[in-house]
């Protein structure tokens, strides 16, 4: 399991530094939320918004599209809730305290 780790938020109206959308594109298709097949050049784009705002769903009813350094969402993201990794990422996420 990977920890997604950036620099700089990734969103709309953010800094979106290539390398950390490139992070955020591979922590979003290991979650489920963009299809595999997606290949991310490092520009923040609808696909990376959209899987960002789905991800969020979980949690927030207004997602601000936004992964901040720290924030919920990238601790989140790192986590596959559809397999057997559901305890881990669980236990995992626990232990951070959400901002």
């Amino acid at each position: 399991m990977n920890i997604l780790t950036i620099s700089k938020p990734v969103g709309k109206n953010c800094p979106n530094i290539p390398q950390d959308v490139k992070a955020v594109t591979q922590a979003l298709v290991h979650i489920g939320k963009i299809a595999r097949t997606y290949i991310s050049n490092g520009v923040f784009d609808q696909v990376i918004q959209q899987g960002i705002n789905d991800t969020q769903r979980h949690w927030m009813l207004a997602p601000d599209g936004v992964i901040s350094v720290g924030g919920r969402t990238q601790k989140f993201s790192c986590c596959k809730f559809s397999s057997d990794e559901y305890q881990t990422c669980y236990t995992m996420l626990k232990v951070y305290t959400f901002v």
